[in-house]
């Protein structure tokens, strides 16, 4: 692992200088878009020095976050030939390479005919500036080069679960009643280290009179040392005592959000509430249907095209629920703008299903979304996702969350 490092090499040509040549319109055999720091080449027999099509296009992919598999580099053959990529972390101990053959480890080889494309994933084990070298041969090419990409601590998707509360039945609002009451109740708290470094090292609560949006009445934070799970078996699991001078309401709505926190700053959160729900009855139920995921940006991604890759939607992680136990939720549909929600729709997908009490796809990503016709995702430009669940009662929930392509 080296931060902020600079390479060179004799023979070589600096980052900036090879893209300098390159755009100048003197193809050294490489396009570079991204952390690259130096090539060496061979020019292959009968390529012109002033010929345009760099031969091998490598597109950084990065920030990776780190403990999770996540794009690095995408690699394009534009040769009409079959080529061979080696590429190698500079040190092992940054993690593991992933290949677009399936193979894994410190270094991968793999090839591409020509005018395909492949896209190397990285398991960044530990943060910051992870560098490595690409290798390229073929019958008249040799190119050599290396490249760097930052690993960063933050949020990765699934590295913290909540798999307690989710249902808003494990969440009550007790009022006074003489010396009892005046407190919240959570029945069951689950909250996992998911990315098996067991540093789970938080779980927070906030309670909120109404919706997400309303004022905080209550909160709690509960710290431990690093752990694999927080699984308290108190009966309820968790009480927590309103904020000073504030009644608990008869017959008002609050809304509980739990948010699990591991020592990487990776976290999950579950909302739930609690209130007059006003049963299963047609029209919409605030709390009839239920959107567990997707819920923060970082589960949405506008791919730009990349080569034969890319151009598409990707939702990481769904999770919808019907949420008033009459089992009957129908349809989950995505709908995603350019700008912010009420820019124009560029791209939807609808999902129906016999009534059931969950819609949970488990596949990787768990919903891809394919632009309209003739439309391509473009780079820098912002999209919003808004997913909608629905019931045969006519319930729906919400969930809107936006990507910068």
């Amino acid at each position: 692992m080296t931060r902020g490092a600079s390479r060179t090499g004799s023979g070589g040509v600096t980052r900036r200088a090879a893209i300098g040549i390159i755009l100048g319109g003197v193809a050294l055999g490489v396009s570079a878009s991204g952390a690259f720091d130096q090539v060496e080449t061979r020019r292959p027999f009968g390529i012109a020095v002033g010929d345009d099509n760099a031969l091998v296009g490598l597109v950084d992919r990065g920030p990776v976050k780190k403990n999770s598999q996540e794009p690095m580099v995408t690699i394009t053959n534009n040769t009409a030939e079959t080529v061979d990529y080696t590429l190698s972390l500079d040190s092992c101990a940054d993690g593991t390479l992933h290949s677009p053959n399936g193979d894994a480890g410190c270094t991968v080889t793999f090839s591409l005919d020509g005018g395909n494309s492949g896209t190397v994933d990285l398991t960044a084990d530990l943060a910051g500036t992870v560098t490595y070298s690409v290798s390229v041969t073929s019958p008249t090419l040799s190119i050599q080069t290396t490249g760097s990409v930052t690993a960063e601590t933050g949020n990765v998707v699934g590295a913290v679960r909540i798999q307690k509360p989710l249902q808003d039945q494990d969440f009550a609002a007790i009022p006074q009643q003489g010396n009892q009451g005046h407190r919240f109740e959570i029945a069951a708290v689950d909250v996992r280290d998911n990315d098996g470094d067991d540093d789970l090292v938080e779980v927070a609560y906030e309670v909120r009179e109404g919706g997400s949006g309303g004022t905080v009445v209550a909160e709690k934070t509960v710290t431990f040392p690093p752990s694999n799970r927080y699984n308290p078996n108190g009966n309820p699991a968790e009480t927590i005592t309103p904020d000073a001078g504030y009644a608990i309401q008869s017959g008002q709505l609050y809304t509980l959000t739990v948010t699990g926190t591991d020592a990487d700053g990776n976290v999950d959160t579950s909302t739930v509430q609690t209130g007059d729900s006003g049963g299963s009855q047609p029209g919409n139920d605030p709390t009839a249907i239920r959107i567990q995921k997707p819920l923060q940006d970082q589960e949405f991604t506008a791919a730009t095209p990349q080569g034969t890759q890319g151009n598409r939607f990707e939702v990481r992680q769904v999770d919808v629920r019907d949420n008033d136990g009459d089992n009957d939720l129908i349809e989950v549909s995505y709908k995603v703008r350019v700008g912010g929600a009420t820019g124009t729709v560029v791209a939807e997908k609808t999902v129906s299903f016999t009534a059931t009490n969950r819609y949970n796809p488990n596949s990787t990503p768990a919903e891809v979304i394919t632009p309209n016709s003739g439309y391509t995702i473009q780079s820098g430009q912002l999209y919003t996702l808004t997913v909608t669940g629905t019931d045969a009662d006519g319930n729906t929930d919400i969930s809107t969350i936006e990507d910068t392509a």
